[in-house]
């Protein structure tokens, strides 16, 4: 082999080189993206199912304060009985707008969970929703199933017990605590349940990945 020839063949050695150098560079900085998007989306996921389920217990708080549902829009010609009665239902979508944002942010998040780990994964999100629409529409649904509402004829017991039944259904859902088995809870734990070990798998693994390349860097390096 002529000295050219040499020259020639280190000359295509060092763009090989350098093109698998381009390459590696391109598949770390790739990896890294990937890894840490991952992270922070999971870790941005449960900080907001931890946040929605206090909001959630704090809008099925069973005690009033005075002022709540004052700012429902007033009806011409509702008496004043029915002001207060209406007010009362107002109470839970009103609490329910006040923490409106970490909802919102939620749902932001729900599109890109499922962009990278499937549709599937829809339903816990929408589980959250869910629940505060219900509790929203059963404020209205007890409000209609008066406490003094008297019951007359031969089928008046049947109906009071199936009234008394009804409300009992509307209080687990509205009141956090009125039962045990707090059928809200139940579905707020499987939901969070879910969200969360998928979330910390995909933390461990994304975390390993990166600490993985760092270290192989490292070594390559000679660092």
């Amino acid at each position: 082999m002529s000295f050219d020839d040499f020259l020639k063949l280190l000359n295509s050695l060092s763009v090989v080189v350098g093109i698998g150098v381009a390459i590696f560079g391109f598949w770390k900085w790739r990896a890294e993206l990937f890894a840490k998007r991952r992270i922070e989306l999971c870790e941005d996921v449960l900080t907001r199912i931890y946040e929605i389920r206090d909001s959630i217990d704090a809008i099925r708080e069973p005690f009033v304060l005075g002022g709540e549902g004052s700012s429902r829009p007033k009806v011409e010609g509702e008496t004043e009985q029915q002001r207060q009665r209406a007010e009362q239902a107002y109470v839970y979508y009103e609490r329910f707008d006040k923490r409106r944002e970490p909802f919102t942010e939620l749902n932001g998040l729900r599109y890109r969970f499922m962009a990278i780990y499937g549709t599937e994964w829809a339903t816990p999100f929408q589980t959250f929703v869910r629940i505060v629409n219900r509790i929203v529409m059963t404020a209205g649904a007890r409000l209609r199933l008066r406490d003094d509402r008297q019951y007359y004829g031969p089928d008046a017991a049947r109906q009071a017990e199936r009234d008394f039944e009804r409300q009992e259904r509307y209080d687990k859902i509205l009141y956090k605590g009125y039962d045990d088995n707090d059928p809200i809870d139940q579905e707020i734990a499987i939901a969070i349940d879910q969200l969360e070990t998928k979330c910390r798998e995909e933390i461990r693994a994304s975390s390993s990945l990166w600490y993985g390349i760092q270290k192989y860097v490292s070594k390559a390096s000679g660092a």
